[in-house]
């Protein structure tokens, strides 16, 4: 009787994100608030006015950890528009 090898189980990689966690640092009702101007921001970029949204967050006058939360609640196609719409002058 010839015993097999036992099997290598090989952990995956895992990967962190410079914005993981930020949502944790967050007050649950600041929460609240960043989800909806985070679903606010998706719809309005949906509609074709990426500038209203990039506007619209820059007028709540959001500190770098809230701005940070809010962007992890963003999908990439959203966060690019908003991107690409600040870099464009009025």
């Amino acid at each position: 009787v010839v015993a097999r090898p036992e099997a290598v189980v090989i952990p995956k990689k895992i990967v962190h994100s410079p914005t993981q966690g930020a949502m944790d640092a967050i007050p649950p009702e600041e929460r609240q608030y960043l989800q909806e101007l985070a679903l606010e921001a998706i719809a309005t970029v949906a509609a074709g006015t990426p500038r209203v949204a990039y506007e619209r967050i820059e007028a709540d006058k959001l500190d770098s950890e809230q701005k940070t939360a809010l962007w992890t609640l963003l999908d990439s196609k959203t966060r690019a528009a908003i991107k690409l719409a600040a870099s464009v002058p009025l």
